[in-house]
Parts: C-alpha cells; sequence; structure tokens
C-alpha cells in the first residue's frame, strides 16, 4: 500500500515537472523574443476587404490579410487568411482587441498551408477565430497580426468594426 502511494506521489510530480517543461520552454521562448509593434494599416476596412501591410527586414514583405465572412459577427467563425510576399513565417497568429473596451483575450494561431501558393514567393497561413458578444450595436476591433520571423515577432495592427442589430 505504501509503495503503490510513493509511486502515485512520484508519478503526479514527474508529471507536473513534464508540463512544466514542455510549456515553461514555449511561454519563455517567446518572452525572449523582441516584439516590433507596427503603426496600424491606413484607409484599411478589414470588415469589408483584404488589407495589405508591410514589414520592412532587409527587403519590405507585403502582407495581405483577409477575414470571411466580411462583416464578422461573434455567432460564426472567421476564417483567417495571410499572405505573405518574399518571407516564410515561423509562426503565425492573430489576436482580436477591443479597440475601445476590453473584450477578452482573443488570440489564435495560424497553420501554414502546404504548396497552395498560387504565386512562387508567398506563403499562405490559414485558421479560424472567433470574436466576443457584446450588447452594443457596434464594436470597433483591432485585428494584430503577430508574425515571428528570424526570432522577432513583428505585430501588424488592422482596424475593423462590427455592428449587431439586434
Amino acid at each position: 500500500m505504501r509503495r503503490a502511494i510513493i509511486i502515485s506521489v512520484t508519478l503526479v510530480v514527474l508529471a507536473i515537472v513534464g508540463a512544466g517543461l514542455y510549456y515553461g520552454d514555449k511561454y519563455f521562448s517567446e518572452k525572449n523574443k523582441r516584439v516590433v509593434r507596427l503603426e496600424v494599416v491606413k484607409d484599411c476596412k478589414l470588415h469589408l476587404r483584404p488589407c495589405s501591410g508591410t514589414i520592412s527586414l532587409h527587403k519590405d514583405v507585403e502582407v495581405v490579410f483577409e477575414m470571411t465572412p466580411k462583416n464578422p459577427s461573434s455567432i460564426e467563425p472567421i476564417l483567417l487568411r495571410a499572405e505573405f510576399t518574399d518571407a516564410e513565417p515561423d509562426r503565425v497568429q492573430i489576436q482580436f482587441e477591443g479597440k475601445d473596451m476590453y473584450m477578452g483575450f482573443l488570440q489564435f494561431e495560424l497553420q501554414q498551408e502546404e504548396s497552395s501558393s498560387v504565386k512562387q514567393n508567398s506563403t499562405i497561413f490559414t485558421g479560424k477565430g472567433s470574436l466576443s458578444v457584446c450588447i452594443r450595436n457596434m464594436i470597433q476591433w483591432v485585428a494584430i497580426l503577430r508574425v515571428e520571423l528570424d526570432d522577432i515577432i513583428y505585430e501588424l495592427p488592422f482596424e475593423f468594426e462590427t455592428v449587431h442589430l439586434h
């Protein structure tokens, strides 16, 4: 009986240490990276059409970001698509923030598509996301595209709005 308790406690401790090492590595590896916050993409209405932005490296990387459906709502998933010209990011995430109020932590991972590129020098990441429910009719949002390139995280913000009819 005593031996079974010792084995059980040992297994629990090993599981906790293993989980801490696994998740801690992911947490601390991102914390040690430099984050560059870029200016909000101007003249863009992401809720109506795709928008283009630029990440300046040794040469400019063009980014086209799109959400489907247009005029997104909180009741259906949003399909997300980011296309990068002349770059292949290591990781891409989208984070939705309320512009005027806190709407919760809404961050989603995008996955690289396998050789689906129409253009030879472009890389496409896709995924799904969702928005929080709010009682206000119109909410202004900022979609922050988090792009990891060469151990630097670039945050490229796009603005959009949602309209909810009650």
